[in-house]
């Protein structure tokens, strides 16, 4: 295990041997990293989406033989309508602003955040500050005046700073923050890592794991897990229009589509956008997750074997995706190929899962209706 850090020059490895050795020895690197809460603070998803994202092209242009599998996400494309082909658009921007420009964006946004610090520390915000902190009642000696002074003063900066990210967001079509450095991200890769061996990776809503390490596994509570426990509470109705897409995969299947990209990225046999998605081939639109919500929360009357049988035939029914490597990684064309490793029947080794074979989750949704 080796500490770095994406937001800092050289990925933050100090040991000058370990990073010549690394430049040297590397194949593949993966970037997972990102900060993934939707409005942070505009300085964080600067620093750690973009800044990273830069940091890793300058670090990938000195090794020897390395690629990049980068991890980005299907909502880069904003407020969009329709069918989003697997390609990456120049300085890219929801709302086809022709004048749209990814670096210059990216240095605005550094300004943005540069004036609103500065402007926080001038006399008549430290004077209105200073009114805020007296206006409790408290009597404070100077350090504890200041020390309040300082507190208010962060807070008033970074709520400045989520607002101001949002606000530019929305200006150019994306619905937050994140979803906007992380595309900016990508712009860059275009511009500044046209000639590097990159894959970007877009998965869309990533779900719960179809079979490993086991079935049903998430790390916490979220994607569609706050629903499921809502819906199985004293909450029964979940308005929406059925026919709209739930874009969701299981997150065992993002993983095995990002390693056979992997392999394609090391045989230079790989291609810049690769998106692990649903909707388009096998889409699960919110009728049927609202069946697979009650099916889970039917668990409760009739015991845990009924979600099994009912619940995870569904999903399972729903966790192909669309993708263009092959078993050869050299059979890609210009229309979508289904990755034939990700069968969703089939266990990594081949087999069909005892717990849940086809014949059972065929019969399971035939015997499972709306209730």
């Amino acid at each position: 295990m080796i500490e770095g850090d994406v937001s800092r020059p050289g990925l933050g490895i100090d040991d000058e041997d370990v990073r010549i050795g690394l430049l040297k020895e590397l194949d593949l690197i993966i970037n997972s990293s990102g900060l993934t809460d939707f409005n942070p603070d505009l300085r964080q998803a600067l620093s750690i989406n973009v800044d990273g994202t830069i940091n890793l092209l300058n670090y990938l242009r000195e090794c020897d033989h390395a690629a990049l599998l980068h991890l980005s996400t299907c909502y880069v494309v904003g407020f969009q309508n329709g069918r989003i082909q697997e390609e990456l658009k120049p300085d890219y921007n929801p709302k086809n602003n022709p004048d749209f420009n990814a670096e210059n964006e990216y240095e605005y946004l550094l300004r943005l955040a540069a004036e609103i610090e500065a402007a926080s520390e001038s006399e008549e915000v430290t004077e209105e500050l200073r009114r805020q902190v007296s206006g409790k009642g408290r009597t404070l000696s100077d350090t504890e005046m200041a020390s309040q002074i300082r507190k208010q003063r962060q807070r008033r900066v970074r709520d400045e700073l989520i607002e101001a990210g949002m606000r530019r967001a929305n200006e150019h079509g994306w619905p937050n923050t994140y979803t906007f450095t992380k595309s900016l991200a990508e712009s860059l890769i275009g511009r500044l890592g046209a000639d590097l061996p990159i894959s970007i990776v877009r998965p869309s809503i990533v779900e719960t794991s179809t079979h490993e390490p086991f079935e049903g596994w998430n790390e916490g509570v979220n994607t569609s897990a706050p629903i499921s426990y809502l819906l199985g509470t004293f909450f029964r109705q979940m308005p929406t229009n059925g026919k709209k897409c739930l874009d969701i995969v299981p997150v065992d299947l993002v993983c095995r589509g990002m390693i056979l990209i992997s392999a394609a990225l090391i045989a230079r046999k790989h291609e810049l956008m690769y998106q692990l998605a649903t909707s388009a081939v096998n889409p699960c639109n919110m009728r049927t997750d609202d069946r697979t919500h009650r099916a889970g929360s039917s668990q409760t009357l009739q015991g845990p074997g009924r979600f099994q049988s009912t619940g995870a035939g569904i999903l399972r029914h729903h966790s192909g995706f669309q993708g263009k490597v092959s078993e050869t990684f050299g059979s890609a064309s210009e229309t979508d190929h289904s990755v034939p490793a990700m069968d969703p029947f089939t266990a990594p080794n081949g087999t069909v899962p005892a717990r849940q074979t086809p014949e059972r989750s065929r019969q399971s949704r035939k015997d499972h209706r709306p209730l």
